[in-house]
């Protein structure tokens, strides 16, 4: 066909367009992949599942044909037979005769569709690697469907990370159906109940969490917050104390001060009071002596009244002994006079010496 195409005029079959459709090794690989290039994007997906649903891995690890009815194909892919026709239609027209029945075949809801060699399955690359894809699936389906039947039977658990995050990805990227996964286990609703359980059980243990860490983290806040506020009061209170501790040094200095300033005022009061004693007993003594002189000065004007009166008695008697008499008298009054200060003197520092008694005593108060 390539070289009917292609050719040039009068050129042969040669090389050339032989190498141009891939050879032996990759021709067969190339005319697929044009098939499946020719499909939409949804036919595509259906064409996938087709291919996956035909094939098998044998116990040699080696793929192996699985024909499979149209109707079976439709329910796996999830579509209606019409979809699955169109895609068939496309694999076995004229010049491709990759599935079978062969073209012009009628396709009808139990006609068995399978692929016309095995070598299609050694050769196209891109259905080896759906191959490994479908096998990959099936495992994971039956290591699920052992650990439903475990589940039941009360021997194991419910599927945890990260063997529960692998199922639904592979439940994600598959979408398996009923049909498909009764190829390989028929307890298909087992299966996924208990995957859909793992899940609801997993997200009801992640909303726990994540409820018992917001209650964590409201707790740890609050915490942070009282114990903020405790360390703004201790701060506080240790300012406050420093403050209080430099006014007390400052006050006890004060009151040494004052101590040390009482101490010199009782010094000095004492000293005063001192002064105001020793004050007292020389006015006492001058009093004392004011007293004696007065007296003394009393005795000799008692005497010079005596006198005068003698000297009265004996004037008219002798002129000499009135001048004696007159001068006697002078001199006591002069001495009358010297009492009389005296009197005064001794009287001032009577007084004086109360005021510094007085004195004294405030200043020791």
């Amino acid at each position: 066909s390539f070289w009917t195409d292609n050719r040039k005029p009068e050129e042969p079959m040669d090389l050339r367009h032989y190498n141009a459709i891939g050879t032996l090794r990759e021709a067969l690989s190339l005319h697929a992949n044009e098939a499946f290039d020719s499909l939409n994007k949804r036919e595509q997906e259906i064409c996938e599942t087709m291919f996956k649903a035909l094939i098998e891995r044998g116990a040699e690890n080696q793929g192996i044909r699985r024909p499979t009815k149209l109707a079976t194909i439709a329910a796996i892919a999830g579509v209606n037979e019409d979809e699955v026709i169109r895609v068939v239609e496309r694999f076995r027209e004229p010049g491709r005769s990759l599935l079978m029945p062969p073209y012009g075949v009628r396709l009808e809801s139990e006609t068995v569709i399978d692929i016309s060699h095995e070598s299609l399955m050694r050769i196209w690359v891109r259905l080896k690697r759906w191959l490994d894809e479908e096998a990959k699936a099936a495992e994971m389906y039956l290591k699920l469907s052992e650990a439903a039947e475990r589940y039941q039977e009360g021997k194991a658990g419910l599927w945890q990370m990260p063997d529960l995050q692998l199922a639904l990805n592979w439940r994600e990227e598959n979408r398996p159906t009923l049909v498909w996964g009764q190829r390989y286990n028929p307890a298909y609703e087992r299966t996924m109940v208990f995957l859909e359980t793992s899940e609801k059980a997993y997200l009801t243990e992640q909303r726990n969490k994540e409820l018992l860490q917001r209650r964590q983290v409201r707790r740890m806040r609050i915490t942070v917050v009282v114990l903020a506020a405790a360390m703004l009061i201790s701060i506080f209170f240790v300012v406050y104390a420093r403050l209080q501790t430099r006014e007390a040094e400052k006050n006890l200095d004060r009151a040494e001060q004052a101590e040390k300033d009482a101490q010199a005022q009782a010094e000095l009061a004492k000293q005063e009071a001192e002064n105001a004693r020793i004050a007292e007993a020389n006015a006492i003594r001058a009093q004392q002596q004011a007293e004696r002189e007065k007296e003394a000065a009393q005795a000799a004007e008692a005497r010079a009244l005596e006198a005068q009166r003698q000297a009265d008695l004996e004037r008219l008697a002798a002129e000499a002994a009135r001048a004696d008499a007159e001068a006697a008298s002078e001199l006591a009054r002069q001495r009358e006079a010297q009492a009389i200060a005296a009197q005064q003197e001794a009287d001032d520092n009577a007084k004086e010496a109360e005021r510094l008694r007085l004195q004294a005593l405030a200043t020791s108060m």
